[in-house]
C-alpha cells in the first residue's frame, strides 16, 4: 500500500508557513527519530527482522519518502485545495492549521469545513491562544480521533514527529 505523504499547512504568517514547509520537505531524510520509529514499527509488526530477530538496517530515505507539502495563507484557500485534491484522487493526509487567521476563516471554521468534505484527513490545530477549549474544538470539527492540538511556540521536532506518525 502506498503511503500518503501529502501535507497542507495553513497559516496567515508567511514566515511560519515557509519554515514548516521547509522543515517537512527536509524531513524525508534519515534521522535518529525516523530510524527509531521505523525500528519500533518493525518490532511491533515483526516485519523486516533479520536472521537474529533484530530489525534489519534501513537504507537512507529516498525522494519517495519525502513529504509533498503545500501551503495556504487562509482557510478558504485551504478548503479549495483540499476539495481539488479529493477531486483529483490525491487527498492530503495531514492538515496543519493555525487558529487565528484574519481576515478570513479562523482555524476552527477551516477545520470544520474541511472535515465536512474529508473525513479521513488528520487535522493538527496550532495556536498560541486559548480561544476555544479542546472539547469545543473536537465537538465542532468532529472525528476527534483524527484531531490534534499543539500550542505555539513548539519545537520543530514536534511538527516532524506529528507528520511522521500521522502519515
Amino acid at each position: 500500500m502506498e503511503k500518503n505523504k501529502r501535507i497542507l499547512i495553513v497559516d496567515d504568517q508567511q514566515d511560519l508557513r515557509e519554515q514548516l514547509a521547509k522543515l517537512l520537505k527536509r524531513a524525508g531524510k534519515k534521522s535518529e527519530t525516523t530510524s527509531f520509529v521505523q525500528q519500533m514499527r518493525q518490532r511491533l509488526s515483526g516485519a523486516g527482522a533479520g536472521r537474529d530477530g533484530q530489525p534489519s538496517e534501513e537504507k537512507d530515505a529516498s525522494a519517495e519518502d519525502a513529504y509533498a507539502v503545500k501551503v495556504a495563507a487562509q482557510g478558504e484557500e485551504a478548503f479549495n485545495m483540499v476539495r481539488k485534491a479529493l477531486e483529483d484522487n490525491k487527498p492530503y493526509a495531514v492538515l496543519f492549521t493555525d487558529m487565528r487567521m484574519p481576515p478570513g476563516w479562523d482555524g476552527l471554521e477551516t477545520a470544520k469545513r474541511i472535515r465536512e468534505i474529508d473525513k479521513n484527513i488528520e487535522i493538527v490545530i496550532m495556536t498560541a491562544y486559548a480561544d476555544h477549549d479542546q472539547a469545543t474544538i473536537a465537538d465542532t470539527v468532529g472525528c476527534p480521533e483524527k484531531l490534534l492540538y499543539i500550542k505555539k511556540p513548539f519545537q520543530a521536532e514536534e511538527i516532524y514527529q506529528l507528520a511522521l506518525c500521522l502519515t
